[in-house]
């Protein structure tokens, strides 16, 4: 799922579902969205949308959607992978027009803005999600402006992510937690 440095337009973006949900969540975003979906695998849904706009974040089957910065499915599970974390956050994400598009759909507050840094993992790993989480950080040096202040909740802008055994996607949340958390479930 790594890409080159050619990049269209607009960028991809995957979405967090029930593992089992992926076929339902895909023809979703089809339909309703005009998407064209590029992968799928356990609890995933890669996709490229026409245009971002709103309507990505009136998803239903999803439990978050996010722009995608970079992806892999070739993580070794061990130690050396968190070198590559760090090098493909540093050098593959094109940040700057990814929190562009964020800011388009979650215009920053008034005030200095806050960001969170999300590491989720699932599997046997040579090791820990903090590490990873770490080597995130170690990635997005530079990217984040100094005047942002970072919160454990509630943030303007999300950095996220997320491995599953041999496979990890890192990008920019697009959603929050009214989306994962419904009114009328």
């Amino acid at each position: 799922m790594s890409r080159s440095r050619s990049q269209p337009s607009v960028p991809a973006c995957y979405a967090l579902v029930h593992p089992g949900l992926e076929t339902i969540a895909a023809e979703e975003i089809e339909n309703d969205l005009g998407g064209e979906v590029k992968k799928t695998g356990p609890g995933i849904v890669v996709f490229r949308l026409p245009e971002i706009d709103a309507r990505v974040l009136k998803l239903r089957t999803t439990e978050d959607v996010f722009l995608l910065a970079w992806g892999s499915d070739q993580l070794s599970c061990r130690a050396e992978d968190l070198d590559r974390i760090r090098r493909w956050t540093a050098r593959e994400a094109d940040w700057p027009t990814l929190l562009r598009i964020h800011h388009t759909l979650r215009p920053k507050p008034k005030g200095r803005p806050t960001y969170h840094l999300v590491a989720q993992m699932e599997g046997r790993h040579g090791y820990l999600r903090r590490d990873a989480q770490k080597a995130l950080a170690q990635g997005l040096a530079g990217t984040v402006p100094e005047s942002w202040r970072p919160v454990e909740e509630n943030a303007a802008v999300e950095f996220w992510l997320t491995i599953r055994g041999a496979t990890a996607v890192c990008g920019l949340r697009l959603s929050d937690r009214t989306m994962r958390h419904r009114t009328y479930k």
